[in-house]
């Protein structure tokens, strides 16, 4: 098959009365088009035309629907076009209430735009007609060459399914003036004003305003503060991907309560004077009702916050890094503690020469005893105290000692009096040296400041 044609259009053959209209629009325009009932001979190879019809067609059409969504022969052609077997454009034409999923239309961004449409039953209000549809897939054929390798992917964005407008009833007369400004402007509309009859369960018919509309206009005021009912409304469009644009109609700061949903879209500030930027709102909406929205994550009132994207690579490096230094760290710990084992010293038993004082310091003499192994001090209701060797740093006093052993600060004299040849003086004990703790009577742990003194002198 070597015709080539300006639309492949994509559908259910239960959505068969729906795409002969679509034709009939397109044969009114001038649009050349392929389809399977018209197109393929009996008895053809039925996907070998199908293949070489994507190929050969610069738009491909799908035309989404429930029906579409189960049809194995609607997944294959998208299979076919998501290969990248030529095709310059890919229009989505939603054609009735069906729920297309975030990762369906996630695969469509990856390669193109795509458009909205409403099933043609739903009545008037928010709805591209097929005659629309023709005219810009006309006019978007008109800038693709087959026959150019180099033709990019074009900017092609509808404005279809209505606007919800999202109000305080308080800015009622704001909200009338867009409203008519938009539908002047070829956008449709909806809004609870005009479009809630009579008698019909408000919360109902905001529900189904939402789910026909692509896109939500928030007129944000001092009003739109204490409305719960547009905080529902924000809510749902946000629930359900909606595109929404914020309309900052006063100077009213954003509250916690709107944050969430606000603060990171793109804003349009619209005051002291709201009129002045409907052509720029209107300019948005032409942009793309409904199609992938990129939001600048601009905060009208705190100034442009940039999102950082961190690649996975640098994930792991990080993660990486960290566990390096955790390790470093911990072999650092068990080293430390290595050295430090090692650099202490082992308690030995020495034999040393003791002085056991009697109570009269006159008469004392000197005998010769060896130490105990090192333990620790006896309470002090023992008559006696074993031997102990202790090994001195640098916080060692002979008072400390004394409390420790005899729970008398007084008995350091006994202390000093056995380890004289070893010390200097009784206020400075040096480093590292030996010293032995004496074995002493009750009588003796009772000492008072004066008979240590008295020890001390005829020690002198």
């Amino acid at each position: 098959m070597e015709q080539k044609y300006d639309v492949f259009i994509s559908y259910s053959r239960n959505d068969a009365q729906i795409t002969r209209d679509i034709c009939r629009a397109f044969v009114s325009v001038g649009l050349t088009y392929f389809t399977d009932r018209s197109n393929i001979p009996a008895g053809a190879d039925y996907v070998s035309y199908i293949g070489e019809a994507i190929k050969n067609c610069k738009i491909f059409l799908y035309v989404a629907s429930k029906n579409s969504s189960e049809s194995k022969w609607s997944h294959y052609e998208l299979n076919e076009f998501l290969k990248g077997q030529g095709v310059r454009q890919l229009i989505v034409y939603i054609v009735d209430d069906c729920e297309l999923t975030r990762d369906f239309l996630a695969e469509f961004d990856k390669k193109c735009f795509r458009v909205r449409g409403i099933n043609k039953t739903e009545g008037g209000n928010g709805k591209i007609t097929d005659i629309q549809l023709a005219i810009e897939l006309l006019k978007t054929s008109k800038t693709i060459n087959l026959d150019n390798e180099k033709n990019g992917t074009q900017d092609l964005r509808f404005v279809s399914n209505s606007v919800f407008i999202c109000h305080s009833h308080d800015d009622n007369a704001i909200a009338k003036d867009i409203y008519q400004y938009l539908t002047t402007n070829g956008i449709n509309c909806w809004i609870d004003i005009y479009n809630i009859q009579p008698g019909k369960a408000y919360a109902q018919a905001i529900m189904e305003g939402l789910r026909v509309s692509d896109c939500v206009i928030v007129l944000y005021s001092k009003y739109a503060v204490g409305s719960h009912d547009m905080l529902d409304e924000i809510q749902e469009a946000h629930t359900t991907n909606k595109r929404i644009i914020p309309l900052l109609i006063d100077d009213t700061p954003l509250v916690e309560q709107f944050r969430y949903y606000l603060a990171r879209r793109q804003w349009i500030v619209a005051y002291p004077n709201y009129k002045n930027n409907l052509e720029e709102l209107l300019q948005a909406l032409k942009g793309g009702v409904g199609s992938s929205y990129v939001d600048a994550f601009e905060n009208a009132f705190g100034g442009p916050t940039k999102r950082r994207k961190i690649s996975r690579d640098k994930i792991y490096t990080i993660i990486i890094l960290l566990c390096f230094l955790i390790a470093l760290f911990i072999g650092g710990w068990f080293f430390n503690k290595k050295l430090e084992s090692l650099s202490t010293p082992k308690k030995e038993v020495v034999q040393t020469t003791q002085i056991v004082l009697v109570k009269d310091s006159s008469n004392y003499s000197n005998s010769v005893s060896v130490a105990a192994s090192p333990s620790s001090p006896r309470n002090k209701s023992l008559s006696r105290v074993d031997n102990d060797s202790i090994l001195t740093d640098k916080n060692t006093t002979l008072t400390k000692l004394a409390r420790q052993y005899y729970d008398n600060t007084y008995c350091w004299v006994y202390i000093y009096a056995v380890n004289k040849s070893k010390l200097s003086s009784p206020n400075f004990i040096p480093e590292g040296i030996y010293l032995t703790i004496p074995k002493l009577t009750q009588e003796e742990m009772g000492t008072t400041k004066e008979q240590s003194l008295k020890v001390f002198s005829s020690i002198k």
